[in-house]
């Protein structure tokens, strides 16, 4: 199959809509929840947050829908997406089916094909192997795993849910075993189950407790293997292969997914997982061997609002959950810190106290500022002015990164009555921590104004698009003035130019077939909600004072990041030159 860097199918645009258009998407969101007649279109209780009185409406006309309750919007791709917890590939398969309209898996270039095979062997090859592994755990050489799956309570039924094996101790195993099967010794090297010396081919896994890693889709992408005597290292995962790479997939995806509660655990190993998962937390996820990274965040977020780290208490988990905060808030991820007490680990708090127990636990979870500002005041004393000092100062830094005003505040007052500091000193502290925004030319963009409100950067982007698009004349008269790299987003500038192509076509802009250039949910989301929502200006005297209000505010944003990053002098001068400009910049509509 022909996949993107983000796994997603390629389809052409042309048979994405084509799928879109052959299911109405009032019939489709009919088959599972009543809809009545309204307006031209259908009302109903949605579907994605409970309520008792409906707003969840269907426009049959333009092919979206709408919650006034929740925000939930979209297209039928995207329905699909949300009410299966499907991603955009399986959402067209699945409205494909539904039609019979018969996808374009053939046809595709050679090289593509060439891969898609290779892939698919290696699948089979997983598979065949997993299973093998899986036999062994139950046969005479599987004793010793057997023993320590005993041991730690890890029942049958939760042995055949992960499809836990045993590696072989005597060496040559598998390799012998898919020889047999009849794969060449290139394509086994490829699958990673094997590596090569002087010519030969040796397993990979021997004598370890295996763990098959399964993607979101269900397939078998590599393998995990713990040692059972004192050997190194105590875990080994497979190398990176054509369908495996450890950044970009978590352990039990497949089966946390399935609870669609939107909120995942995030653990530091397979037998956490598995502990958790037979407790019945089934939201649970660890990453492979690898420190967790924004390409983690990416797959995370497709499943989830809301991550509750819940690693080792020592040092190192410490430091883990300190590395991995940043990293999920900058994907907007809400986070959660969960520090077991009375016990080493998840698995050793649940045997000595019980799952419901620990369902308590889980329930006192503190977001990753309490977390941060608990270990800045570990072990200080403040009583003694000098620790209290150096706790507020650091206290501040951790408020420091907080973006909503209204949140910073009521920590900068509770950090007052705690320390008995005023919050006035608190808020000079913090300011201490912006000094960088200071410097001339650098500062963050100051809001505009629009009615006497304030105009952010990103509403001004949206507002423009928006513009654009139910005022299609607009763009001829600033497209002189305004490009779309001012977005400075690649999702808007994509959106920016697929509007404007169809402006060229003398075509309507429907918010139901541009999405469908998007496939990633947050992306058809975000471009839905941009689309749906049509500002009505007063006259045109006001349609063109938000015209230029955000053109302003855009454009004076794009020329300071530039200025901000650009290292040539002389192109910095002329960056500077284009931003003095824009003040005297006027559009006449």
């Amino acid at each position: 199959e022909n996949y993107n860097g983000d796994g997603f199918m390629i389809y052409p645009h042309n048979v994405i809509e084509e799928v879109r258009m052959n299911n109405d998407i009032a019939e489709v969101i009919g088959e599972d929840v009543t809809l009545k007649p309204q307006s031209g279109g259908y009302v109903g209780l949605c579907p994605f947050h409970h309520e008792k009185t409906p707003s969840f409406r269907v426009n049959s006309r333009e092919q979206y829908f709408h919650c006034f309750g929740c925000g939930e919007s979209g297209d039928v791709i995207s329905y699909i997406m949300k009410s299966r917890n499907f991603d955009f590939t399986d959402a067209v398969k699945h409205l494909a089916d539904r039609v019979h309209y018969p996808l374009p898996e053939a046809g595709m270039s050679g090289d593509y094909k060439k891969a898609a095979e290779e892939r698919q062997t290696i699948y089979d090859i997983n598979k065949k192997t997993a299973r093998l592994f899986y036999e062994n755990l139950q046969g005479r050489d599987g004793y010793f795993a057997r023993q320590y799956l005993d041991n730690r309570r890890i029942s049958g039924k939760i042995r055949g849910i992960y499809g836990l094996g045993y590696a072989s101790y005597k060496s040559g195993t598998v390799v012998e075993f898919l020889k047999k099967a009849g794969y060449s010794e290139e394509i086994i090297l490829k699958s990673g189950l094997a590596s090569e010396k002087n010519g030969r081919l040796y397993d990979k896994f021997f004598n370890r407790l295996m763990f098959p890693i399964i993607d979101i889709h269900g397939r078998i992408i590599g393998f995990g293997g713990r040692v059972l005597d004192d050997g190194k290292p105590k875990y080994l995962n497979s190398p990176e292969t054509p369908v495996f790479n450890k950044s970009s997939n978590l352990y039990s995806i497949n089966l946390a997914v399935k609870e669609k509660t939107r909120e995942l655990i995030l653990v530091e190993g397979y037998m956490d997982v598995i502990t958790l998962y037979q407790a019945g937390f089934r939201n649970v996820v660890a990453a492979l061997g690898t420190s967790f990274n924004s390409n983690h965040t990416k797959l995370l977020k497709k499943y989830a609002d809301r991550v509750i780290l819940l690693f080792d208490s020592d040092e190192a988990g410490v430091k883990a959950v300190l590395r991995t905060i940043p990293v999920l808030l900058k994907s907007g991820i809400e986070v959660k810190v969960l520090q077991v007490t009375d016990a080493k680990d998840p698995d050793e708090y649940i045997k000595k106290f019980g799952s419901a127990a620990f369902g308590g636990l889980l329930k006192t979870a503190v977001s990753h500022i309490d977390f941060r500002l608990n270990l800045e005041k570990k072990n200080k004393n403040l009583n003694n002015m000098d620790e209290k000092v150096g706790y507020v100062k650091s206290a501040a830094e951790v408020l420091s990164t907080i973006d909503n005003e209204m949140e910073r505040d009521l920590y900068a007052k509770r950090l007052a009555e705690e320390t008995g500091v005023s919050v006035g000193s608190i808020n000079t502290e913090l300011e201490k921590q912006k000094t960088l925004e200071n410097i001339p030319e650098r500062k963050k963009m100051p809001p505009k104004t629009k009615n006497g409100e304030k105009i952010g950067l990103e509403s001004a982007k949206k507002g423009i698009i928006n513009i654009i698009s139910y005022n299609t004349f607009v763009y001829d008269k600033i497209s002189a003035v305004f490009k779309p790299e001012f977005l400075n987003d690649g999702v808007l500038e994509k959106l920016w130019d697929i509007i404007v192509e169809n402006i060229n076509k003398n075509s309507a802009v429907y918010p139901a077939e541009i999405i469908n250039y998007f496939e990633k949910p947050e992306e058809r989301d975000r471009v839905m909600k941009i689309l749906t929502t049509k500002q009505r200006f007063e006259s045109k005297t006001a349609l063109e004072k938000n015209v230029n209000d955000y053109i302003k505010t855009i454009s004076e944003a794009y020329y300071s990041d530039r200025i901000n990053k650009e290292k040539d002098i002389n192109t910095v001068k002329n960056l500077l030159a284009d931003k003095r400009k824009l003040p005297k910049l006027y559009v006449k509509l």
